[in-house]
């Protein structure tokens, strides 16, 4: 049961992001436009966990610190991979409710609610895996060091989460959301499972859940 509703969870904010989309996935050159919004992101965070200053002020505990200064940190960019978080969400959603004894009427929520969940639930998309799989201390490491920014594009068609999977070092999830007058915010945090590609796509594909990592780069 545990595991059924951390899945729901994870993947709501999916479902209810393509329901409130107005557009289909981004052109090639528009993936390039945010690959290097994402980098940058993942260049401050990088910086961060590279201050020593930065890091005695940001954690709270002598565990904390020793795990920050023994980070492994993503590092050239030819050994990356990256990949777009995807598939149809909505055809899930339903049964992953049903053995909950729920179900999901997308019609029951306004527009903007379900626009609001949904960017909600994709803010949290690292956090929630980072929780499952590697524990409290590690999440707090994460939280401190992520990064955000804001930026204007009028190509984000819909809101979305791309992965940058690293050859030796740890994941990094970068969310983009829409917002008004073009606005996108743009959030980048660490993934912990050093295995995370691997791990995520055997574990949708034996829930049946018809997610994939599709890659982009």
């Amino acid at each position: 049961m545990r595991k059924l509703v951390f899945v729901s969870m994870l993947f709501l904010s999916a479902a209810l992001a393509v329901l409130y989309a107005a557009g289909g996935k981004s052109k090639k050159s528009n993936e390039s436009s945010l690959v290097k919004q994402g980098f940058s992101l993942i260049s401050i965070m990088n910086e961060k966990a590279a201050d020593e200053k930065y890091v005695s002020l940001v954690c709270g505990s002598e565990e904390m610190l020793s795990i920050v200064r023994n980070l492994k940190i993503p590092g050239n960019v030819e050994d990356c991979q990256i990949f777009r978080l995807g598939g149809d969400f909505s055809l899930f959603l339903n049964a992953l409710l049903s053995g909950m004894g729920g179900s999901f009427d997308a019609d029951a929520f306004s527009p903007q609610i379900k626009k609001d969940l949904g960017q909600r639930f994709l803010s949290g998309f690292a956090s929630m895996w980072n929780g499952k799989t590697v524990g409290a201390t590690w999440l707090a490491i994460a939280s401190v060091l992520q990064s955000e920014k804001v930026f204007v594009s009028k190509e984000l068609k819909e809101d979305c989460v791309y992965i940058f999977a690293y050859k030796d070092s740890y994941s990094v999830a970068v969310t983009f959301l829409r917002g008004e007058d073009n606005a996108v915010k743009a959030c980048a945090c660490y993934i912990f499972d050093e295995n995370f590609v691997s791990t995520f796509s055997q574990f949708v594909s034996e829930m049946g859940l018809g997610i994939e990592l599709e890659k982009i780069l």
